[in-house]
């Protein structure tokens, strides 16, 4: 599908301030782009097909999510439920965009593994020039595309949309060029300020809408937001962008649930299955597989069952998690130092913390390769993971605009360790 054996350079980022990156546990990370490929009119026309039945889904969730059998298949718990889902149900939760992970393989085999209804990071054409992402490419303008879809949700309203961000924030300065690039002010949560009329303003200006580049726990928290924001957002005041049911739309218990509901686009999915703890699963009959969970604390594990991570230390605590005995893997953990090791610890005594969860058990598919020279001119291959970037049209009928780009690196389905590939399209749907 990509081309076999297709080799790419690495091109610089042309302008992009000495700042920008990514800090990841204390590292920080410079995008690294290659110059563009082409993939076939056809594969943007499946995501655009995904896409829609995304949104379709969305608007049904909320009529779903007070079933309390549905609930239970998708790991929602009461508690979660009556204070963080049922206040929200009567508002129109708001999609401006979002995101989902796909794996292409060679034979062009196109599977969606991953909806992420919020992505930190919207596409890098904008840090880099027409010689690399091809002039007149099609497959650009995701944040003006953005800014559009919010301009015409506050067209005649006197307040502004603000891009909420913390400078601690890992993505930060991506935050900061999205503000830039479409002209909307960003501000922490704490810069905001309510007015003695009542209204949420910033600096002056009334705020109608905030463009969540955060996680909805910090609205929880008295210590960080004043508790009369999250009042002004449940009573329709503020909008969010996106609502406050979006997130919802990522778990990882509910994706499987999906190709069952969105019959259409059944064929974009991989085969999968839930799992819960205390559930007696023979992690060998899933070789190569991908484990997924997540806890109510948003911390997530994203594991592919291979002989290592099937036998040995990390075998045993995988297999004493997925049966619940969260104190037996603790003690496991505890006698190692690696870094997998401690990311699996702080996994493992959330859900400790919150009980019993549900995990994802997801088919493999071996993705295209690639293959990028280094300074010495030796060629490595490269493990592909496409993403996608959607923005609904204000009318529903409409398929949404589509964005793509790839992530090349030695892991599979890693984004933010390795390249970034951008992607030409050269005519419209």
């Amino acid at each position: 599908m990509l081309g076999e054996g297709v080799s790419l350079h690495e091109m610089g980022l042309f302008g992009a301030p000495d700042n920008f990156g990514v800090n990841i546990r204390g590292e920080h990370r410079k995008p690294r782009i290659t110059e563009s490929i082409t993939l076939p009119e056809e594969i943007f026309q499946k995501a655009a097909r995904f896409g829609k039945a995304v949104i379709d889904f969305s608007t049904r969730y909320k009529d779903l999510v007070k079933d309390p059998d549905f609930r239970t298949r998708v790991g929602i718990t009461e508690d979660l439920y009556k204070q963080r889902i049922e206040p929200f149900l009567n508002q129109k939760n708001l999609m401006v965009y979002f995101g989902a992970d796909a794996v292409i393989d060679e034979l062009g085999q196109f599977k969606f593994i991953e909806i992420n209804p919020q992505p930190q990071v919207l596409g890098r054409y904008d840090l880099t020039t027409s010689e690399i992402v091809g002039k007149d490419n099609l497959n650009v303008g995701l944040s003006q595309a953005i800014k559009e879809r919010i301009d015409k949700i506050l067209e005649g309203d006197d307040g502004v949309g603000v891009v909420i961000s913390h400078p601690g924030n890992a993505f930060h300065s991506y935050h900061e060029l999205f503000s830039q690039q479409t002209g909307m002010p960003i501000a922490t949560i704490q810069d905001l300020q309510i007015s003695p009329e009542g209204d949420l303003r910033l600096r002056g200006k009334k705020v109608r809408l905030l463009f969540k580049q955060f996680s909805m726990n910090i609205l929880y928290d008295p210590a960080i937001t004043d508790p009369r924001i999250l009042e002004m957002i449940k009573e329709g005041k503020v909008l969010m962008a996106n609502g406050p049911l979006s997130p919802y739309l990522g778990d990882k218990p509910l994706f499987p649930e999906l190709p069952g509901m969105m019959n259409e686009v059944k064929d974009l999915f991989p085969n999968m299955r839930v799992i819960t703890t205390g559930e007696d699963v023979d992690v060998n009959q899933y070789k190569n597989w991908w484990l997924k969970g997540e806890t109510r604390g948003s911390l997530e594990m994203t594991m592919q069952l291979s002989k290592d991570n099937r036998t040995g230390w990390v075998g045993d605590v995988v297999k004493a998690t997925l049966r619940g005995d969260f104190d037996a893997a603790l003690q496991i953990l505890d006698q190692k130092s690696s870094q997998t090791a401690e990311r699996m610890k702080l996994y493992v005594s959330d859900l400790r913390k919150k009980g019993s969860t549900k995990f994802v058990i997801q088919e493999n598919i071996e993705p295209a390769m690639v293959h990028i020279p280094d300074n010495e001119n030796v060629a490595h291959g490269l493990k592909t993971l496409v993403r996608a970037y959607f923005v609904p049209d204000e009318d529903p009928s409409i398929p949404p605009r589509v964005f793509m780009e790839l992530f090349a690196s030695e892991d599979a389905r890693v984004s933010m360790a390795g390249f970034s590939i951008p992607i030409y399209r050269n005519r419209e749907e």
